[in-house]
């Protein structure tokens, strides 16, 4: 909860909201750090890490986020380990459109955004990728998968418990396939080419850590960057308009007061003509 609030901040001191499609900055990056946010991170993570050998947390908004943290990482002498968590793109954009009312392609976009940086700020670092859906159906060879893969092990008595009493298969409330995603006529060409990728990755079908893949992945980080100007106009424009949508509720809100008021006058008027 205190890494979440921290990161919350983080975001706003900068400008950014975790719906923003437009990327984290090194700028911004600069901008914390001069902010005293780095030192402020580091004695979080500090206390947080007293007294434990691992630890580890999660927060979507780590995505984005990654420079600064792999910064405070380095301040603080510890070995970052990274679990790249990806789920079907039309479940995520299903989600984001019945829980926050965005239309699908920006659902898919803020796919783009975590799942790009994720790949290309921890290359040539200690990582494993997991499939949510892989997760839900085979949660123990995942997390054996996991352990191997960041040097772990798994405890038998906790495992059970995760089973028993975290996993919630009904919070899954979307199984979609690649067809269904190939025949997206709203999905980005760009979410087609990179979820195939990391399935395979997740089936240990193919090692994200080839040459050949890391020039793919720094081919999809460019593409990003290259509509990233376009990402922050929409998220401008989405920011006026919900500054107006306010305005107007707030509008709406006086117009009903006057309505009362003036119906009171009205209604007092009446009486007075009546005497």
């Amino acid at each position: 909860i205190d890494l979440n609030a921290l990161n919350i901040e983080l975001m706003q001191a900068v400008g950014h909201e975790w719906s923003d499609l437009s990327a984290i900055s090194q700028r911004d990056v600069n901008t914390l750090k001069a902010s005293g946010y780095l030192e402020r991170a580091a004695e979080l993570l500090q206390s947080k890490t007293n007294g434990v050998n691992v630890f580890g947390f999660k927060d979507p908004r780590v995505g984005k986020l990654l420079p600064f943290w792999q910064a405070v990482f380095e301040t603080c002498g510890y070995d970052g380990s990274y679990v790249l968590m990806f789920r079907h793109p039309m479940s995520v954009a299903r989600s984001l459109a019945k829980r926050d009312g965005f239309d699908m392609c920006q659902g898919y976009l803020l796919w783009l955004g975590h799942v790009i940086p994720g790949l290309t700020e921890t290359t040539a670092r200690k990582r494993v990728v997991i499939d949510y859906d892989l997760l839900m159906t085979s949660p123990v060879t995942e997390l054996d998968r996991l352990a191997e893969r960041l040097g772990l092990s798994v405890d038998a008595d906790e495992l059970a418990l995760y089973l028993e009493k975290f996993l919630d298969g009904g919070l899954r409330h979307t199984v979609f396939t690649m067809e269904d995603l190939q025949q997206a006529e709203d999905c980005p060409q760009l979410v087609r080419e990179i979820y195939p990728v990391m399935l395979e990755a997740a089936a240990d079908k193919l090692d994200i850590d080839t040459p050949a893949l890391t020039q793919t992945v720094q081919t999809w980080q460019a593409e990003l960057e290259r509509i990233d100007i376009l990402f922050n106009e929409i998220d401008m424009l989405r920011s006026h308009l919900s500054t107006a949508n306010q305005h107007v509720a707030e509008g709406a809100l006086k117009l009903n007061e006057l309505e009362e008021t003036h119906q009171k006058v009205r209604t007092e008027l009446d009486t007075a003509q009546q005497q």
